[in-house]
């Protein structure tokens, strides 16, 4: 793996790193983001962020049916795998993207390829650039806000609890079809924030995706029911027959398992 770019501002070290046609970036050895434009999906964490949107799809004919996907917003842009991602599936959608690293989104514009028409992108804080942006709805809603811990230095944490609060601003942005997807740290942090949702009747379906080797659990969350089967093998149909999936890649990417929650 190959250094492409490294410098060091406000006491954080960012490194761009290659390996064939992957790029990655790294914030003091942290491990943000991974983008290959060959494969959209390699196996990795991030694919969980993506293959959700594929319940989006009613049961049907895989060649021709896609997901309904115009406007997305990505919370916590990092290198922006997750945004080369969902172009990689609809070139067409408009993404607004939020990260409160100047540096992240000026790496993300010179190395990944986002500075293209249809991505917007803001150095602001996630939290005061949802209160203060305006009432755009959005059919797919990513929160993927971690920072480096305090305590063990070059492990991602959350940047805030998902409290009721947080969860309400996240919905208020979410079109009735859309899907919230949330990063968690953990199952039992899912959990939680499932008991809230309950109490607050903000979402009639839910989801967990996790995957083999990692800790996290990504939330996926939508307004309205969710009836058509779903499970991961009807999700890869979706993902192959849109061709997001490359034979090399396959075994790696199906290594994930998706449950209903019950709200």
């Amino acid at each position: 793996m190959a250094i492409k770019h490294t410098e060091i501002k406000n006491g954080v070290r960012y490194e761009i790193r290659t390996a064939g046609a992957s790029v990655r970036l790294y914030s003091n050895g942290v491990f943000h983001s991974q983008w290959n434009p060959n494969n959209p999906l390699i196996g990795s964490l991030w694919d969980l962020f993506l293959l959700p949107v594929f319940l989006l799809s009613p049961g049907g004919d895989y060649s021709e049916l896609k997901p309904r996907l115009a406007r997305a917003l990505v919370l916590g842009v990092g290198g922006g795998a997750a945004i080369n991602q969902l172009l990689a599936l609809h070139p067409e959608c408009i993404i607004d993207g939020v990260d409160l690293d100047q540096v992240h989104l000026r790496l993300a514009k010179r190395y990944f390829g986002l500075g293209r028409e249809r991505v917007n992108l803001y150095s602001q804080d996630a939290v005061k650039w949802l209160r203060s942006s305006g009432s755009e709805s959005y059919d797919y809603v990513l929160e993927d806000l971690f920072r480096e811990s305090d305590r063990q230095p070059g492990e991602a944490v959350r940047c805030f609890e998902c409290n009721a609060d947080w969860l309400g601003q996240l919905f208020s942005r979410l079109r009735d079809h859309g899907l919230l997807v949330i990063n968690f740290e953990s199952v039992a942090q899912l959990n939680d924030v499932c008991r809230i949702l309950r109490k607050a009747c903000l979402a009639e379906s839910a989801y967990a995706f996790t995957k083999n080797g990692y800790h996290n659990a990504i939330g996926v969350f939508c307004k309205t029911p969710i009836d058509h089967k779903v499970n991961k093998h009807e999700i890869l149909k979706w993902a192959a027959a849109c061709g997001m999936i490359s034979a090399r890649y396959s075994q790696r990417i199906g290594d994930f398992s998706v449950r209903r929650i019950r709200l």
